[in-house]
């Protein structure tokens, strides 16, 4: 088949390709969104204290950078991990007595063996989770930006089974808190 016959029957059947096409990106937005929304159907949620950080970024929209206390504990005492290490890192969470906020365990190399836990990577002293930010509505980044520096801040995070998280909501709790202590797990 040469390139005028291939583009002869495009031609002629340009309505078909056209629905075609369309068809196939819609599939493709559909999968995309459909197996983030499967992976976190039916998993845990889990309420982490954030800790405050100072993001200045006027190109990204409106959104808020999150830390929390255990991501920071690595840098104040290592955190049991060599300061070079780099790779998978697991956090093990338990429900606090609360039964509210959840707590961080100690930093791990592999999965715990049983229980929820947020899967990140570790890269020369620093660790992501996934869940180091949040895009808000507009207008209200700075309130929630004030409320983490205050310590007010509540991030609501799935946890799905293999520890891939998504933050789904933040809430700003009343009053102010007391300073976060790092190294402490």
């Amino acid at each position: 088949m040469n390139l005028d016959s291939l583009g002869r029957w495009i031609r002629n059947r340009q309505k078909i390709v056209v629905i075609a096409a369309a068809l196939f990106q819609v599939g493709v937005l559909s999968a995309m969104t459909g197996i983030t929304t499967i992976r976190h159907w039916n998993a845990e949620v889990h309420y982490l204290r954030t800790a405050p950080v100072d993001p200045r970024d006027l190109f990204r929209g409106h959104y808020v950078i999150l830390s929390y206390p255990f991501s920071q504990a690595w840098r104040a005492d290592g955190g049991g991990l060599p300061s070079d290490y780099s790779g998978p890192i697991f956090v093990p969470l338990t429900k606090a007595k609360d039964g509210k906020l959840s707590e961080a365990g100690k930093l791990l190399l592999h999965p715990p063996a049983e229980g929820p836990y947020l899967q990140g990577t570790a890269q020369h002293g620093n660790m992501r989770f996934g869940i180091e930010q949040y895009f808000v509505q507009e207008g209200k980044g700075l309130q929630f930006e004030d409320a983490a520096r205050r310590r007010n801040l509540i991030a609501k995070v799935s946890v799905p089974r293999d520890g891939h998280a998504m933050v789904v909501d933040l809430e700003i709790e009343p009053g102010d808190n007391l300073p976060i202590e790092f190294g402490r797990n």
